[in-house]
């Protein structure tokens, strides 16, 4: 009679053991899935962006004239449920465009131009108007985010920011 008894409890113990191993296993692709759709949103984010600053120095690139023009930016308040930060970043004198959500899950697009020429981002002057350039803006803002392009003579300056309000 205990030999039947050890061996149920040796198959209660390997199922019990077995059901413990399915249920990390799916915990564990169930996290990496739901990690890979966050960082192809915020890859699609940075595409839209990359899009719409390429859109606008075209644009000013175009024009006879100084100017200084704007785009409101539609881009979702979070992905995944977690807000991010976009930023304009110089990586090897290639410039792209990150959305972050931390420092290892991030989106990045590449914007068609070099540091070097007469199109440059953001270096911490102001471009006027309704418009408050920042080197990092969050999409949790209350603030409506812009992509702003200024072209003063030659030189075109664009970055990110947020339109004031009135």
């Amino acid at each position: 009679m205990g030999s039947v008894v050890i061996s149920h409890l040796i198959g209660t113990v390997a199922l019990i053991v077995l059901f413990g191993i399915v249920a990390t296993n799916f915990t564990i692709h169930y996290s990496l899935l739901q990690l890979e759709v966050l960082v192809y949103n915020l890859q699609e984010v940075s595409e839209y962006v990359s899009s719409e600053i390429s859109d606008m120095v075209s644009l000013s690139y175009l024009s006879t004239g100084d100017q200084l023009i704007f785009k409101e930016l539609e881009v979702p308040k979070n992905v995944g449920g977690k807000a991010y930060d976009l930023q304009i970043t110089s990586s090897e004198g290639l410039l792209k465009v990150v959305a972050n959500s931390s420092a290892s899950v991030y989106g990045e697009a590449l914007l068609p131009w070099s540091l070097a020429g007469n199109i440059g981002i953001f270096n911490g002057t102001q471009p006027g108007g309704r418009i408050l350039a920042r080197p990092k803006v969050s999409s949790a803002s209350e603030e409506t985010l812009v992509v702003w392009c200024l072209k003063e003579g030659q030189k075109i300056v664009f970055g990110l920011g947020y339109m004031e309000e009135g």
